[in-house]
């Protein structure tokens, strides 16, 4: 947050929200005039709000929700309990069906659902809602005729391809539940993973392309088919099923697997508002991820009100979002279907072959929406100091403002294009809106976006999470854009900022609560028969608040300045996972007593960093022993996993009842208020960390 200076960006259209507005208070006879005085009464009045979003979205149904007597209404919908608190997690739009694959297949059009492109560049594809109505029965069908039915999970292992995007839909069409694993997972990653869900059936990539390489992933496919009993087959993503697969029956190319369905109507199963649609995966801070269950209903009418009223969505859109299919926000890309737009699917590096790769795409197909990360943009401002170190290019116009094309993009043979010059080579003008999200955006960073890219541009950097598969703070077409700071909270959160006491702080940082009810919270834990877990992971904290783990401020603007994580999920680049994953590989290694894994971010640092640090006989870690535990977390989990360093320290702090104290040395090492050192078993160890400078 930059206090006294102008916004980047003020509103400069009619909106969905503005509708939106208008319409609450002609029908109710209230006075809204700002969007706080709006969002004030979303949380006040849950049941009348959320109903609202239902019409004003035009949610497909079969079945209405319940009509009751509340109060001095006549006869109002019953959206929600509002008696109930928020760790009651109370059920929503009771006795209404529908279902979430029907929303999405709204429209059977000629128009283009899903563009397809690739780091190699050859294999583009554009698919037509009308086609992707056909393909989706096609599937739905297969798996019918393999059994499965509702409340069944189905699992991808691939890459970001328009056959996921089917799988998923077909998957929901019947009622099945759809989850997801990335390809640049390890196996163990995989399988703490998917032998918890027990998917009947997995859909995979034989290999993927990624930094001008070939990763071959049937090796992992066959460990996933050993390990995991309930997988009863293999859909594989190829012309062919790879020679190194297990000839037992399960194999079955996508082609085979369709080839005997022409289908020309397919049927959408009637469910419940909170009927399973998704399973995503917590980071397994302490032990393996949870597997958080999300409603199709909760899903939809949060994604809608996101994309409707935040986005300002409509069918004239494209959107790309960077994602794989494991990220929170490949769901929520994939639900802009239901708006009508085109959603743009990118499978590779956004840097190969070129920096400037994903701009090229957004002048191709006319981007409007592109969606990133923060690592993504201050990559890019990276690459541009670097060029501009060696000389900087010469640029047609303003760079990126007037968003046409220029003529040159470089001084002469020997002295390299800036990466903005690049940039500014394309057409953009199409460019409406980028979304920033992972990992907080520092003004810096907006003003790079601002100054280097687009001048017009709405930056709107967002935050929310796999724990509630869309946003606590979003964009807004209704407020200005300050340097640094999210707009708004969305509509119908109740965000706060909590101090330790459990008291709300403005404009000092504090963690993010959420004190009523919303539609997404997950419905349930997988194998969590009495809800302690769920319980434990978000109501533990401050009494009947929801609290996941997060930093913020609130601003005088009515903004939030997300300020990273504050308990121990680490965070590096946007890519959220859990010290337990690396726990569980540091204890192959004999010579290791213990260790500790902590992400760091100091306040002038845009990104954390990972540090482990480890316990040994000796009390020093040696070259050897460091690049062979970053070896073994590479070939089991991820490059993403990998810590930035790898340190010897003389103890671990651990509380009197045995558990390892993370948040304590994270604060310490990121220049933060280390918490309290009451029921510490051996607080004089954090001494050694206050002395370390990294």
């Amino acid at each position: 947050m930059e206090l006294g200076q102008p916004p980047l960006w003020l509103p400069q259209r009619d909106s969905k929200m503005e509708h939106f507005r208008q319409a609450i208070c002609e029908r109710h006879g209230v006075q809204l005039k700002t969007y706080p005085d709006l969002h004030q009464w979303s949380i006040n009045n849950l049941s009348l709000f959320w109903q609202h979003v239902w019409e004003f979205c035009d949610i497909v149904h079969s079945q209405p929700f319940e009509q009751v007597h509340l109060g001095t209404c006549s006869l109002t919908e019953k959206v929600v309990d509002e008696e109930k608190t928020i760790d009651s997690v109370p059920e929503w739009f009771r006795g209404a069906k529908l279902n979430f694959a029907e929303n999405l297949l709204r429209f059977r059009d000629t128009r283009t659902a899903i563009l397809y492109e690739s780091e190699l560049g050859s294999d583009s594809r554009s698919i037509s809602y009308l086609e992707l109505y056909s393909e989706v029965a096609k599937v739905a069908a297969a798996l019918r005729s393999s059994g499965v039915g509702v409340n069944d999970v189905i699992a991808a292992f691939a890459g970001n391809v328009p056959e996921v995007v089917v799988f998923m839909l077909a998957a929901a069409s019947i009622g099945a539940i759809f989850t997801t694993v990335p390809p640049d997972f390890g196996v163990t990653a995989v399988c703490d993973r998917l032998s918890q869900t027990s998917p009947r059936i997995v859909l995979a990539s034989p290999s993927v392309y990624y930094n001008g390489k070939v990763h071959c992933q049937m090796d992992k496919v066959n460990q996933m088919v050993s390990q995991v009993s309930s997988i009863e087959k293999i859909v594989i993503l190829a012309d062919k099923v790879a020679s190194d697969g297990p000839e037992d029956g399960k194999f079955v190319k996508y082609s085979q697997f369709i080839e005997s369905f022409a289908v020309d109507a397919l049927s959408f199963t009637q469910l419940p508002f909170n009927h399973p649609l998704y399973i995503l995966y917590s980071s397994g801070t302490t032990g393996k991820p949870k597997c958080l269950v999300h409603s199709a209903g909760g899903t939809l009418i949060q994604h809608l009100k996101e994309h409707i009223l935040h986005g300002d969505l409509t069918r004239s859109d494209v959107f790309l979002q960077y994602t794989n299919i494991g990220w929170m926000m490949w769901h929520w890309m994939v639900s802009v279907l239901a708006v009508g737009s085109t959603i743009v699917l990118y499978e590779g590096s956004p840097f190969k072959p070129e920096t400037i790769q994903l701009w090229r795409l957004i002048e191709k197909h006319q981007v409007t929406r592109f969606g990133t990360s923060a690592k993504y943009i201050q990559h890019l401002q990276e690459c541009d100091t670097k060029k501009s170190d060696g000389g900087e290019g010469s640029e047609s116009g303003e760079n990126g403002k007037s968003g046409t094309r220029t003529t040159s993009t470089t001084t002469n043979a020997t002295t390299p294009a800036t990466t903005t010059a690049l940039i500014a080579s394309f057409d953009i003008s199409s460019l409406l809106t980028i979304y920033s999200t992972g990992s907080p955006l520092s003004p810096s960073d907006f003003r790079f976006v601002h100054d280097k890219i687009k001048a017009d541009l709405q930056i709107s950097s967002i935050t929310g999470g796999t724990d509630i598969i869309s946003l606590f703070g979003a964009g807004n077409p209704m407020l200005p854009v300050h340097a640094g700071e999210i707009q708004c909270p969305g509509l119908g959160m109740a965000v706060k900022a909590y101090s330790d006491a459990g008291e709300e702080v403005l404009e000092t940082p504090g963690d993010l609560v959420c004190t009523r009810p919303f539609p997404s919270m997950p419905v349930a834990f997988w194998n969590d028969s009495d809800g302690s877990l769920y319980r434990n992971s978000y109501f533990g904290r401050f009494p009947q608040c929801w609290h996941h783990g997060d930093f913020v401020k609130f601003t005088k603007n009515g903004g939030l300045v997300m300020l990273g994580r504050s308990d121990s999920t680490l965070n590096p680049a946007g890519v959220r996972f859990g010290s337990a994953e690396l726990y569980n590989v540091v204890a192959r290694f004999p010579e290791v007593k213990d260790s500790l894994v902590v992400g760091v971010r100091k306040p002038d640092e845009n990104d954390e960093r990972v540090i482990m640090f480890l316990q040994t006989d000796s009390g020093i870690v040696s070259d050897d022993l460091a690049m062979q535990i970053k070896k073994q977390i590479r070939s089991l989990l991820s490059a993403r996993h990998v810590p930035a360093l790898i340190l010897a320290t003389p103890a671990i702090p651990y509380t009197l009842n045995g558990k390892k104290v993370e948040v304590a040395v994270k604060r310490i090492l990121s220049g933060s208020p280390d918490i309290t050192t009451v029921g510490l078993a051996n607080s004089e160890c954090l001494a050694f960390y206050r002395t370390l400078s990294l």
